[in-house]
């Protein structure tokens, strides 16, 4: 990646949030989804639209080969979440000027809707299991955190 960005001479910033653009100034997807979620966004939280329109994700995949496997891999990716927040979540402008923050990203998913972000506590305990893992359990039985 960065031979090819040498020869464009493109440069590549890590960032959580599109340091530059008003709300405004973002293209929003025409999809009946997202008219929908920026319906219900503003009424559980503060900042859920700048969460869908202005944040940079972050995603991982975890294969695993039995269930304690995955209680251990879970576990790990839970305890990492800091970390990766620390190391992903670069964000201290907002519209062009510093925004008193080192991660703004982080404060825009502590002030969204609570039921799409937080720490999901399932994974420390011992109830952790493949077999009974769902969203709809994790709704049904979890207390998250704040990040």
């Amino acid at each position: 990646m960065v031979e090819v960005c040498k020869k464009l001479n493109i440069g590549l910033v890590g960032n959580g949030f599109n340091p530059n653009a008003t709300f405004s100034e973002i293209s929003k997807l025409p999809k009946k989804r997202y008219d929908i979620m920026r319906n219900y966004m503003p009424t559980k939280g503060t900042h859920g639209l700048d969460m869908m329109h202005r944040t940079c994700g972050t995603q991982i995949n975890l294969d695993y080969k039995n269930e304690e496997d995955y209680k251990i891999k879970t576990r790990v990716a839970t305890c990492l979440i800091p970390i990766a927040l620390s190391i992903f979540s670069n964000s201290p402008f907002k519209e062009s000027k510093l925004n008193n923050y080192l991660s703004y990203r982080s404060f825009i998913w502590q002030n969204t809707d609570p039921d799409r972000s937080g720490l999901i506590n399932f994974f420390m305990s011992d109830e952790n299991s493949f077999e009974t893992v769902s969203y709809t359990h994790l709704r049904a039985h979890e207390t998250r955190g704040n990040l």
